[in-house]
């Protein structure tokens, strides 16, 4: 096990590439990335079949700790660091390249992210680690880890590769002409919520199978477009992103970014499409030519 003092400064002055997990992955240089210091987390692992590049620094400090052996050791690659959470040391088998940290989670209801994905919570300002050998935070998506990380480690210019966002943004229940149940994401587990939903509108039936689908969106795979990440089974068979999600996600962004700034670390987005505007834009290929 690697105590993270070890990495406090030690790529001062240099940059890093953070690599998403958007479907843009899939046609991003990799290789060419190959010579950089860079950043993943999650199931990235399911892309090294397709490629060479294995990240340096791999992080999985998700906001759940059930057993992710097999996620968490095929993300480890040859010569890759892993910051992980404090929670599994001892469900893990003892590993020179692991590094354990303190986490706390902050994130906001997906429904307030929802109606105003560009707002702030002012306590979300106090989410922000420059020491996390005591403490790394969690806010809102696996990305805001590796903000504070890059800040911890010396880098002062960031690029992120793979973020596309957009996640769910285009995609609607299965009846167009009935209630969206977005704004009952908390009421419709209740009666009540449901009762509530079904009075407001005038095509009940549909309305009702609305609320289904986005309650149980495995049930309605066939009008579920889940073209979110590289791989269309990176969530699992299972696993379906739910509305807000994205929005959550560009509060993240938001509130990464201007930490960062505050620390003289300059952020850009290197990904090849995507929605992703809150950072400036840059041409991956460029950026590597002028490397």
């Amino acid at each position: 096990m690697t105590n993270v003092t070890n990495f406090k400064n030690k790529h001062d002055g240099e940059r890093a590439f953070f690599v998403g997990a958007g479907p843009s992955l899939s046609e991003t240089p990799l290789e060419a990335i190959e010579a950089e210091n860079t950043f993943a987390c999650n199931n990235i692992s399911k892309i090294y079949d397709e490629t060479d590049w294995r990240p340096d620094y791999y992080t999985y400090i998700r906001n759940y700790s059930p057993k992710k052996e097999d996620t968490i050791i095929n993300g480890i690659a040859d010569k890759t660091t892993a910051f992980l959470m404090k929670e599994w040391e001892d469900e893990l088998e003892p590993h020179e390249d692991i590094v354990y940290l303190e986490r706390k989670i902050h994130k906001d209801p997906r429904i307030e992210c929802f109606r105003e994905p560009e707002t702030i919570p002012d306590y979300a300002y106090k989410c922000w680690s420059d020491d996390v050998q005591d403490i790394i935070y969690l806010y809102n998506n696996s990305i805001y880890p590796v903000f504070q990380l890059v800040n911890y480690m010396g880098f002062d210019e960031l690029y992120l590769v793979g973020c596309d966002l957009g996640i769910d943004t285009d995609w609607y229940p299965i009846f167009e002409d009935a209630l969206e149940p977005k704004e009952f994401m908390h009421d419709f587990e209740d009666q009540s919520g449901n009762i509530e939903y079904l009075r407001k509108s005038d095509k009940k039936v549909k309305s009702f199978i609305n609320g289904l689908a986005f309650k149980f969106p495995a049930l309605f795979e066939a009008f579920y477009r889940n073209e979110s990440h590289f791989k269309r089974d990176y969530l699992g068979k299972t696993a379906f992103i739910k509305r807000g999600t994205d929005a959550a996600q560009r509060r993240c962004h938001r509130l990464g970014r201007i930490k960062l700034q505050e620390r003289d670390v300059d952020v850009y987005n290197a990904t090849i499409g995507g929605e992703l505007e809150i950072h400036p834009r840059v041409n991956i290929s460029e950026i590597l030519n002028k490397g």
